[in-house]
């Protein structure tokens, strides 16, 4: 009886044998990572990536391989060698430290499971064949999921091996291939900085580039205008450009508007920057001078700031107050005043080659001056004691202001000569007189 029991045992141990030979489970710590070994290391009657087959990884959802933080993506790695039948994987994913990056998961249980490998004491998840799940003919593909690690964790990296076996129950005629792929963080990405281009004379059909510093982490710049008629790159509407530049091609009838980009990568969007662009230049700044000058005074005088993109400027010289006496053309104009009391506008505009622009105006003020007085040593002194004087040369450009000057004692320290003093009144009334300083 106990001979008829070990005639049925052994055949049963001899099958349990045999299955596991025949479909065995990966092993984590062999993709060829820093500090791990590769299947080789049992798998060796051939060299490292030999023999004509491959191991290759792709992604589904990643753009270029640029990780956005925390998403999970589709992960496969396909291994192939023709001739093969059985096929193993091992995976992981690793930080520039060599800690895991992100977390790996199995969405086919019956073909990949996850192990454990310690590498200089340091836990590595891999993703590994199961047994049985590698049985196909010529290739076959492992696919998991990933989900990306948190912001800020740097630049990641696959590393991945694949098993092209013969399944002859051992580790004989088999072929190890290896590699790895870097996973860039997609960072977020700040405003361009300022639109560089030609933003005045832009007259008549023409063609004009405009460029921005590279941003850090951008992967492609989006260019728009609201420029009816214009083309970006030689077509209407928004364009996408690799580089920070593009080509802008103006309307016949173009007048201003502007131009806009913002940078953008697989995670991030920019803010938008933009530039005015006009054909004829801006409109200058204030008109500065005194608004209440004195009646039939000589070379009063106005001035504007110079404007970006003006050759010249014309002065518009109100006729029933005022006479040219020299400065059209320019920054600095001066006018005779005439000699009846009115009120009268001046304006100026800035000039180039496309036209003027809209003119800047200012509302002058001439004023009869009855009185003159004469400074004399003593002071100058005031019946009604005014808060406030302003100061001007003939010339109209203001020379000092007072504020509450002392009743009977006002001597201010400016040169000997002719001034319009500007004396104002608690009551809000306004008083132009001609003051000799002497």
């Amino acid at each position: 009886m106990k001979q008829r029991y070990l005639q049925w045992a052994l055949p049963f141990v001899f099958l349990i044998t045999t299955a596991a030979i025949l479909s065995s489970t990966g092993r984590a710590g062999r993709t060829g990572s820093p500090g791990e070994s590769t299947c080789v290391s049992c798998h060796n009657d051939f060299t490292l990536n030999s023999g004509g087959g491959s191991v290759t990884i792709r992604n589904t959802g990643m753009n270029n391989w640029t990780y956005v933080p925390g998403t999970t993506y589709t992960i496969s790695v396909k291994v192939a060698k023709a001739g093969a039948t059985l096929f193993g994987v091992g995976v992981e994913c690793l930080t520039a430290a060599n800690g895991n990056a992100g977390t790996l998961v199995i969405t086919n249980p019956g073909s990949t499971k996850l192990l454990n490998a310690t590498v200089s004491g340091v836990s590595r998840i891999n993703v590994v064949h199961t047994q049985n799940g590698g049985l196909a003919n010529d290739s076959n593909v492992f696919v998991f999921n990933w989900t990306a690690p948190a912001a800020g964790t740097g630049n990641v990296t696959f590393y991945f091996a694949g098993n092209a076996a013969n399944n002859d129950q051992s580790n004989n005629g088999d072929y190890i291939y290896t590699g790895s792929q870097v996973v860039t963080e997609c960072s977020t990405i700040g405003t361009p900085g300022t639109i560089t281009g030609q933003s005045t004379r832009n007259c008549g059909v023409s063609t004009k580039t405009y460029s921005i510093p590279a941003v850090a982490g951008a992967t492609s710049y989006s260019w728009r205008t609201d420029i009816v008629g214009a083309l970006l790159n030689g077509v209407a509407g928004p364009v996408v450009t690799t580089t920070p530049s593009v080509n802008l091609t103006f309307p016949a009838n173009f007048v201003n508007a502007k131009i806009y980009v913002k940078a953008q990568n697989a995670c991030s969007v920019s803010a938008e920057k933009s530039k005015t662009l006009s054909s004829k230049p801006s409109v200058p700044a204030a008109i500065t001078g005194i608004t209440n000058p004195c009646t039939s005074t000589n070379n009063v005088s106005y001035t504007i700031a110079p404007v970006t993109g003006a050759t010249s400027y014309s002065w518009t010289i109100p006729s029933n107050g005022m006479t040219l006496a020299s400065g059209q053309g320019t920054t600095n104009l001066f006018v005779n005043t005439k000699a009846a009391a009115v009120v009268c506008t001046l304006k100026v505009g800035s000039v180039n080659a496309c036209g003027t622009s809209t003119k800047k105006s200012l509302v002058v003020n001439l004023i009869s001056c009855a009185r003159n007085y004469e400074l004399l040593e003593n002071g100058l002194s005031f019946s009604t004691q005014p808060e406030m004087i302003e100061i001007y040369g003939i010339d109209g450009r203001l020379v000092k202001v007072v504020r509450q000057p002392a009743e009977s004692t006002f001597t201010p320290d400016i040169p000997t000569g002719l001034y319009i003093f500007s004396m104002r009144f608690a009551d809000g009334t306004v008083e132009n007189q001609k003051v000799l300083i002497r």
